[in-house]
């Protein structure tokens, strides 16, 4: 199958939501070589209500770019046995695309190659063949961050726009959280708030750790570290 830049029903591509709002789609973008892979993934996202596809590509830097231009808000990428190149380039693009959801879909689920995915900046990392349950929860998941973020963003506009300056705000404080997609919604939305307001201050994060020695999810503190 050759690439193309249009869903696979035929119709032109159209922009996405990035900011997961709620104004319109979840937007998928999928970069996977494989057809077998590509037919799995597009029946799936066929039967999730309220998600779109809108582009598929088979080879990773021509899907990168069409991924700028149209910014969905999930990035699925194929994650290959040697896998390394596709990880630095899902690791820059997340870099300047902090608000696309990044997926990964890998045929192993070995911990180094989760940890490594993670330190890339992805949200969910998929086994092949590609279950819908699984890619359902996902989806909820980058939906409800979407919106954690923008009531985030909207709490942190509002301390600063009263209290402004002159006010003296000098840090913002997230803490008591039990998972890492809460802090990032919570992080996110804060930094769009400043750059909103055009005001830098100080942002810490505090996580709350269980007798176990883990988060709530069972995440170890190296992982909330490095995510």
């Amino acid at each position: 199958m050759t690439d193309t830049n249009s869903n696979h029903d035929g119709r032109p591509v159209q922009g996405g939501d990035p900011g997961g709002n709620g104004t319109g789609p979840i937007t998928f973008l999928v970069i996977l070589n494989d057809e077998r892979d590509r037919f799995s993934t597009r029946t799936a996202i066929d039967g999730l209500p309220g998600v779109e596809l809108v582009g598929e590509r088979t080879e990773l830097r021509s899907g990168l770019l069409l991924a700028r231009q149209l910014r969905p808000r999930i990035l699925l990428l194929d994650l290959p046995e040697k896998c390394d190149e596709a990880l630095i380039a899902a690791g820059s693009f997340k870099l300047d695309f902090p608000d696309i959801a990044l997926f990964l879909m890998s045929n192993t689920l070995d911990p180094q190659v989760l940890l490594k995915a993670i330190r890339a900046g992805a949200q969910e990392v998929l086994k092949k063949p590609l279950d819908k349950v699984l890619l359902q929860e996902a989806v909820e998941r980058v939906s409800r961050s979407g919106a954690a973020r923008s009531a985030g963003e909207t709490r942190a506009r509002s301390i600063i726009t009263v209290f402004g300056p002159k006010g003296g705000v000098d840090l913002f404080l997230i803490e008591t959280q039990f998972d890492l997609l809460g802090a990032k919604a919570a992080i996110i939305g804060c930094r769009r708030a400043m750059a909103a307001e055009g005001r830098e201050v100080p942002l810490q994060v505090q996580v709350t750790i269980e007798l176990t020695g883990r988060m709530l999810p069972g995440t170890e503190i190296g992982a909330a570290l490095v995510a």
